[in-house]
């Protein structure tokens, strides 16, 4: 039985990437907490699902472009921003 290669981090010792969608659905859980927006207010103005807004911020969902660019509207910023690894403009834990 062939051996298992170890990823890329784990040949570094270095912690995984984040992926793209992971930090999307943080940063946009992020400002929607700091504009006082429930999931629901983002789902009736984004026209998304609420149960795929909740799936989105946990980076459960592949998203395409114009997905990205209806929630970024919501939040009133732009999809660059969203998938910044630590973007200024949102709120430190």
């Amino acid at each position: 039985m062939p051996k298992k290669r170890p990823d890329a981090a784990q040949q570094t010792g270095d912690v995984p990437p984040v992926k793209l969608q992971d930090r999307f659905g943080r940063n946009l859980k992020m400002l929607r907490n700091r504009l006082g927006l429930t999931q629901r207010d983002v789902a009736k103005a984004s026209g998304i699902a609420q149960n795929d807004i909740s799936l989105i911020e946990r980076g459960r969902i592949n998203l395409t472009i114009g997905t990205m660019e209806r929630l970024a509207k919501v939040v009133d910023d732009d999809v660059t921003n969203l998938l910044t690894e630590a973007p200024d403009h949102l709120p430190k834990k």
